[in-house]
């Protein structure tokens, strides 16, 4: 996903800034730092095995974002 590695917006955006810091600290953080195996340990406790089918994956990760979201209310 390009959201993932730059800005979704033009580099003129007002929200431009702040979604860099958002995605220099998420890479810094989770994909390259100290949490880097957290996440993906956490996926394959969920799905049970490294590389599930598509439609298990997008459940497993609805039920996910469906928790996450339960949680934070």
């Amino acid at each position: 996903v390009r959201a993932l590695w730059r800005p979704p917006v033009p580099q003129d955006h007002i929200a431009y800034e702040k979604c860099k810091e958002f995605l220099e600290n998420l890479h810094s953080t989770w994909f390259d730092g100290p949490y880097k195996d957290n996440w993906n340990n956490h996926l394959n406790v969920v799905f049970g095995k490294d590389h599930p089918d598509m439609r298990t994956l997008m459940e497993k990760l609805k039920y996910i974002v469906f928790e996450a979201k339960r949680t934070l209310q």
